[in-house]
């Protein structure tokens, strides 16, 4: 097909794991692509013409990642694992905010319920679990499936989920009623996936006998059936207008009608095996994987029936089956429901140039800097679009193991970028690292105590994790006493000469509060006054004064030295007064 060179368009490759890939899914409104794998992080991603940025990268998890997917807002997004736990993560502020139990073992799908409340998950376990986020609880578990459930569909109104499964049944549920409502039986193979239209009471289902399936909800019986195809089928999304149903097999792209069945048009691409779609005004955006790397492709709507009907036609919805006269009951919601999820499947965006949210990540305690994305994805000239290349999945693989180059240009600039590139992921690395560690310290302060995230932080051995962790507990000074001071005063010594104006700044603070809060006992404790008998409490609290007051001669004679050369600034004189009055 000659034509379809002029209609699909392979955006650059790039690595996005140190190991192999297990998901991804794109967002729903803007160009951005989250992908979960073997190596147990999640990485985001923002994809344009010219290829991709990083946004951010999630640590937490403790077994591989095997599902992945963003909320309608995508302000939140949803990870499981191979293990049967899932997190759901907001993206403003960088942290879980919630992580869920309960399947025996991994997750298969997660799904976002329209109004964002509730979230349910399915997996290899046969079981489907429906959760209310705002509890932090499971509210329903649905049993019924025999093997792995593949995939979860909230209805657009959120009344109805439909799961896919791999006995060969569709199963559709009533949320409210907690019961089964029909088995949508047909499919002669595992299904991998169901889709809702946007409109009318009609579900469709992809499975791996190699057909599509329409389904008429009001009646719950077959509409119509795609003729088998040579590959099991991947991924199906209703076009936002509900006049085609868009299905993807392998380096296949097909556009269906329903009543009466017709396959409306054919696309040969290089895409392997479509991982997720999602559709922008005039565009289909699709993403695969194959070990490391991710695959991003370009559809050309206008180019592609009946759409391109559609486009010069006075009536589009002159395509969609009129003979089928179904209700409709996603389409009038009252205002406090969600009836109609339009920003599920497009945006307000024209030609490529999708709106990319400014994400303020304003996480000051890992310290990581606000990024903001361009709106960097514009029209593709035609000329561009002749780079499709043959239907031969070999040639998906990577030439070799390095970042795709850029779209035109030369050798020179793509030298000058590789050695940016170098310093750059040194950084960030840098950064990522320091994140993964203060969420462990958070975790500890959380479910332990004070000291034993404080312990932790001095033993991870970043002076940047001990400043970031003394800038908040300065601040509760209720929050210390003489175990803490202990545990941190041999640290104190090493970063009252750190050249980092900040660091010292901050040590100077802690310091004038532990002076401030405890000199009056420490200083009672370097004359002690005999007692009678054994006292072990008073025993201890000598003990911890004495280390205290060791360091604190050791900041003493540090800080003379730094006056005797001039080093001394108005923060260190104060300290330097109440050490000599203990």
């Amino acid at each position: 097909m000659a034509e379809d060179q002029e209609r699909v368009f392979k955006l650059p490759e790039f690595a996005a794991h140190a190991q192999t890939i297990n998901c991804l899914a794109l967002g729903h409104k803007s160009s951005v692509l989250v992908t979960g794998g073997e190596d147990r992080k999640i990485n985001l991603w923002t994809l344009c013409k010219d290829g991709y940025t990083a946004i951010m990268s999630l640590f937490g998890h403790v077994s591989p990642i095997e599902a992945v997917r963003f909320d309608h807002s995508e302000e939140k997004v949803a990870t499981g694992t191979r293990s049967g736990t899932f997190k759901v993560w907001d993206l403003e502020t960088l942290k879980v905010q919630k992580t869920f139990y309960g399947h025996r073992s991994g997750i298969k799908s997660i799904a976002f319920h329209p109004t964002g409340d509730f979230i349910a998950s399915a997996s290899t376990d046969s079981s489907i679990k429906l959760w209310d986020i705002k509890r932090k609880s499971c509210i329903y578990r649905y049993k019924g499936h025999q093997g792995s459930v593949n995939n979860l569909q909230f209805s657009p109104d959120g009344g109805w989920i439909a799961s896919a499964g791999d006995d060969g049944i569709v199963k559709l549920w009533d949320l409210k009623a907690g019961k089964l409502l029909a088995d949508l039986k047909g499919h002669k193979s595992g299904v991998n996936v169901v889709d809702f239209h946007p409109g009318e009471l009609l579900l469709a289902s992809g499975s791996s006998d190699r057909t599509v399936k329409f389904w008429d909800l009001e009646n719950f019986h077959l509409v119509s059936s795609t003729p088998e195809i040579s590959h099991g089928v991947d991924n199906i999304l209703f076009h936002p207008s509900g006049s085609c149903l868009f299905a993807t097999s392998a380096n296949m792209l097909r556009v269906y009608g329903w009543e009466p069945y017709q396959c409306f048009d054919e696309i040969r691409t290089n895409w392997g095996n479509a991982a997720s779609i999602c559709f922008t005004n005039t565009q289909l955006l699709a993403a695969s994987y194959m070990e490391t790397f991710v695959f991003p492709y370009l559809v050309f709507l206008q180019r592609v029936k009946p759409i391109m009907d559609t486009c010069y036609g006075n009536d589009p919805k002159s395509i969609s089956s009129p003979a089928l006269d179904r209700k409709k009951p996603f389409s009038h919601g009252t205002p406090d429901t969600a009836a109609v999820m339009p920003h599920r499947r497009e945006s307000n965006s024209s030609a490529f140039e999708l709106e990319h949210r400014n994400i303020d990540h304003n996480h000051q305690a890992a310290n990581l800097p606000r990024t903001h994305f361009q709106n960097n994805l514009g029209e593709i000239s035609d000329q561009k679009c002749n780079n499709i290349i043959s239907n031969n999945r070999e040639h998906l693989k990577p030439q070799s193991k390095i970042s795709p180059k850029l779209l035109g240009g030369g050798e020179l600039e793509a030298e000058i970028f590789n050695q940016i590139e170098k310093g750059h992921s040194a950084v960030i690395e840098k950064l990522h690292e320091r994140s993964a560690n203060l969420m462990k310290i958070e975790d500890k302060w959380k479910y332990d105590n004070a000291r034993a995230a404080l312990k932790l932080c001095i033993d991870l051995g970043d002076p940047a994790l001990v400043i970031d962790m003394l800038s908040v507990m300065n601040s509760k000074k209720d929050l210390w006493n003489l175990d803490l001071c202990t545990l941190l005063s041999p640290k104190l010594v090493d970063l009252i000469t750190s050249p980092h104006k900040r660091y010292v700044e901050t040590v100077c603070g802690t310091l004038k509060l532990i002076l401030e809060t405890f000199g009056p006992l420490l200083k009672s404790c370097l004359n002690p006054s005999a007692g009678i008998g054994v006292d072990i409490t008073a025993e201890e609290r000598m003990n911890k004064c004495e280390v205290i007051n060791g360091n604190l001669d050791q900041i003493k004679v540090i800080l003379d030295k730094m006056q005797v050369t001039g080093q001394l600034d108005d923060g260190l004189k104060e300290v330097q007064i109440l050490v000599e009055t203990l």
